[in-house]
């Protein structure tokens, strides 16, 4: 029960301490579109050449929002997402997981961002989550003048077309690399200490912003009206 009180907590902080700035892009991978209870729209994720199959799982009755974890992308080699990004900021990437292997270390897989960092290292869903019970990651990065840092890293974005790739590379024949949703909000510098779930990968340096205002590129959008 306390895992399923931090997945659901985590996502509610997030948009509250978000609400004056975007959701960039929200997934339901392997589902159909919804919307969720904190009124967060998903898009339904549709097949897609080079990406893994959706399964089901009844997990009805862990959250209200059981509909996100009832089906997932999976893949026993590795599946990509590409996902816009909305110029300089601060960004949060929230990754939505459940499990239904039956052990620990059957399922494990890094996540990867941008081709170069690798965010999450042999994440194993049944340590994280337990089986059949929901849990969320979340990774913040900065983007300054096409550039993308985290954690002492850094990598260009494509020039013409900034989008974020994120790899989920199977480490274990046993299993497939899974994720149940993808949620891509930016937010204000000064929220980034404040976000901080019970489990999460975090980076925020704010020199990259300080550098990037002082180039005169825009630190954050305006919130749309």
């Amino acid at each position: 029960m306390r895992i399923i009180l931090v997945a659901t907590v985590i996502v509610l902080v997030a948009v509250q301490q978000f609400h004056t700035q975007e959701v960039i892009t929200a997934i339901n991978a392997g589902g159909q579109s919804y919307r969720s209870s904190y009124n967060i729209y998903y898009d339904g994720d549709t097949n897609q050449e080079g990406m893994g199959d959706s399964w089901h799982r009844q997990i009805e009755g862990l959250t209200c929002d059981y509909t996100l974890y009832e089906r997932y992308r999976h893949s026993p080699n590795r599946f990509t997402y590409m996902l816009s990004l909305r110029g300089d900021g601060l960004y949060a990437l929230y990754l939505h997981f459940s499990d239904d292997s039956n052990e620990k270390g059957r399922r494990q897989f890094d996540v990867v961002l941008n081709n170069r960092h690798a965010v999450l290292r042999n994440i194993d869903l049944f340590d994280e989550c337990g089986q059949y019970n929901v849990c969320n990651q979340v990774i913040y990065f900065s983007v300054c003048n096409g550039v993308m840092h985290w954690n002492g890293e850094s990598s260009s974005l494509p020039y013409y077309d900034q989008k974020l790739t994120i790899d989920f590379v199977n480490k274990n024949h046993r299993a497939s690399a899974a994720v149940d949703g993808l949620l891509l909000m930016k937010g204000r510098i000064g929220q980034a200490k404040t976000i901080i779930p019970a489990k999460s990968v975090i980076y925020f340096d704010p020199a990259y912003f300080r550098r990037c205002d002082e180039m005169g590129y825009p630190l954050l959008s305006e919130p749309a009206q």
